[in-house]
């Protein structure tokens, strides 16, 4: 490593960014070794590729293999079906063993049965993983691959070494399972009791920031103080707490305390009338205020306007749209006694998406009903 650290906002992990392990990445390392499939579903910027691309070079440090490919660069919502298929095979294939593949004659399931018999080959001699990233593009469309994948575990002896692979993405269970022709194969891997081991991907705890104070001006008692603050706003979101972070080192005012500084960034980066621009909240915006409006829009802004009046609901697993809201970053699930609330995820999205949203995005009858 050369030059000084920096911040991972978005993309590839650069050699000079800071990367914080988490209690997930061991628990993520241990079950691939017991298990041929896991999945990590989450909102965007959460962490989900960075801890992918970690685990990819953790192992070929101990002479493993994982083999990451980004769906978004394959064509997957244009592509046939056949074609996106052979062009995973042929490039996973190429990367693991340095050759040309020749896929065999066949239908696409029959090829992706190969392909997975050939992986298997290879993690007889080291650790293979295939980490699929935005597999919520593939099964949108069919679950093709899921049934090639549980056929071939069915096949499988018990006891012989295997290929696992890793799923990542942004899809919502409780909508698939009720899809035609998707719902039983969904259930099988994804229910409870299912084929693939969930992974659950929560935000930093303040005592797992502290790694980024070292590229935090100007001392390490400002930095710290600097850090509370910022968890103060954002409760540990990956990306607005390095985004933070990042603005912080690169504008370091002498003069304001920490957290002056950080109040004047949180609200030049998140809460200024064009903030929605910012990825994170557009994606959120999206959910809330979809194009084709109706009732799918609708009954996320009530579940989530209603969380908002409450400050905390009961946890539905089975509700889609509580799904949604999850998987658009406006809210987290905690536990609290014995049982699962949800609560806003933070400061910053309580200050966004609050009842002066509404009334400026909401269709008119709802925003009309709200001020009664």
């Amino acid at each position: 490593m050369t030059g000084p650290l920096t911040f991972q906002i978005a993309g590839t992990i650069g050699p000079n960014a800071i990367y914080i392990e988490r209690a997930t990445d061991a628990e993520l390392t241990a079950m691939l070794r017991e298990a041929p499939l896991c999945h990590i579903v989450g909102p965007p910027q959460i962490g989900k590729s960075s801890m992918a691309l970690h685990l990819k070079e953790s192992l070929s440090q101990t002479a493993g293999c994982g083999i990451y490919l980004d769906l978004n660069g394959y064509g997957t919502t244009t592509s046939p079906e056949g074609s996106l298929y052979n062009s995973l095979i042929f490039d996973s294939l190429e990367r693991l063993t340095d050759e040309e593949p020749t896929l065999p004659p066949g239908d696409t399931r029959e090829r992706l049965m190969w392909w997975l018999q050939q992986l298997d080959k290879i993690a007889e001699e080291r650790q293979v993983v295939l980490i699929i990233d935005e597999f919520g593009l593939l099964v949108s469309r069919s679950v093709i691959l899921l049934e090639a994948i549980a056929a071939h575990l069915t096949a499988r002896p018990a006891g012989t070494p295997r290929a696992s692979v890793l799923l990542l993405g942004i899809f919502n269970i409780p909508q698939l399972l009720g899809e035609p022709g998707k719902a039983e194969m969904i259930r099988a891997f994804f229910g409870a009791g299912g084929l693939s081991r969930r992974i659950e991907l929560v935000d930093f705890k303040r005592e797992e920031l502290s790694p980024f104070a070292q590229a935090l001006p100007p001392s390490a008692a400002y930095a710290d103080a600097l850090l509370d603050r910022i968890a103060y706003w954002t409760s540990g979101h990956p990306y607005m707490t390095q985004m933070l972070c990042l603005q912080a080192a690169k504008w370091h005012a002498p003069e304001a305390d920490a957290a002056t500084q950080i109040d004047r960034l949180v609200n030049q980066l998140f809460l200024v009338p064009n903030s929605i621009g910012d990825p994170c909240l557009a994606w959120a915006h999206k959910l809330l205020c979809p194009s084709e409006g109706g009732v799918t829009g609708q009954a996320r802004r009530l579940r989530y306007k209603t969380l908002l009046k409450q400050g905390e609901l009961l946890d539905d697993p089975k509700d889609p749209y509580i799904t949604d809201l999850i998987l658009a970053g406006l809210v987290v699930r905690r536990r609290v006694q014995d049982q699962t609330r949800l609560v806003v995820r933070n400061r910053i999205i309580m200050n966004v998406f609050d009842d002066g949203w509404f009334l400026r995005n909401a269709p008119a009858d709802e925003a009309r009903s709200e001020t009664r």
